[in-house]
């Protein structure tokens, strides 16, 4: 290791040590004289990006988490806190995006121990996209309703003010009364349509895990046919080394991804957001 390279290496440990005792700013100073003895330490990149992500100093620390990615594309700590720091900034599909490939760098690399926080952020990001989403249907819900009314209320008018110009009375409290029908028709329809957003939801079976009980995002299949939630059958096979089924002897090695499971968990998530606080 060259002189340069020592001593990046050193202000490194030093960043690493602030970084534990929480004291980010004095860590990112750390790691910034690191990246000037060795502009190409991709551990000082990712180390800085983390603090930066703790000084909600968002932008840079992405421009970091891309610093690392530009050098190792896999990188799960940089694709992890980029999606942090995009969330924070409200960019929900870019944050899915980098959570996602977060989540299947942890499981390429066998990263057990990051596979229940890559997951959460997940479904966080996931969660918030689809609240989004809703927020914006609802608005332009809202927003045809109130122009739909309007537009009948101003044919209304027209009517009213033509059966008032030529018309008797009868006929005029008929045009009246025909038009506060078809309003109050047009409303009803509107309310039946908000009231189906309301109404009670089930989660299928199929998307439930038979360990946790919660909702499955990234199905595996267990040898007897069963399949769970990739975290929950490892913590399993870790601990009692078995089939929860079967009772039959289980390893990792033997779990293999359930893709169509996977695909359709995927789309009824997209497609029914509320599944997230199930």
């Amino acid at each position: 290791m060259s002189d340069n390279g020592a001593r990046a290496e050193r202000l490194r440990q030093d960043g690493n040590d602030h970084f534990r005792r929480r004291n980010y700013t004095a860590a990112e100073a750390c790691y910034s004289q690191a990246l000037v003895q060795d502009p190409n330490m991709t551990a000082a990149y990712a180390n800085r990006a983390m603090c930066r992500f703790f000084l909600t100093s968002h932008d840079a620390s992405i421009t970091d988490c891309d610093a690392v990615l530009a050098r190792d594309p896999n990188y799960l700590k940089a694709h992890y806190y980029k999606s942090k720091n995009l969330l924070a900034l409200g960019n929900v599909d870019e944050a899915s995006t980098h959570a996602l490939l977060a989540y299947e760098a942890c499981v390429a690399q066998g990263a057990d121990t990051s596979l229940k926080m890559t997951k959460e952020h997940l479904l966080v990001c996931r969660k918030e996209r689809w609240d989004v989403k809703e927020r914006r249907r609802r608005h332009a819900a809202r927003a045809f309703e109130r122009e739909m009314l309007g537009v009948l209320e101003r044919e209304i008018e027209r009517d009213v003010l033509e059966a008032a110009e030529g018309g008797s009375e009868a006929e005029l409290a008929a045009v009246r009364e025909e038009g506060n029908k078809r309003l109050a028709d047009l409303r009803d329809v509107f309310e039946r349509a908000r009231a189906k957003d309301d109404v009670k939801r089930e989660v299928p079976e199929w998307l439930i895990d038979d360990i946790t009980y919660n909702v499955m995002l990234d199905p595996v299949m267990t040898p007897s046919g069963r399949s769970y939630e990739r975290e929950s059958i490892t913590k399993f096979v870790e601990k009692a080394g078995t089939d929860p089924t079967t009772r039959e002897p289980l390893s990792k090695s033997d779990l293999k991804p359930n893709r169509v499971l996977k695909d359709a968990c995927s789309w009824f998530l997209d497609e029914n957001g509320w599944a997230y606080d199930w």
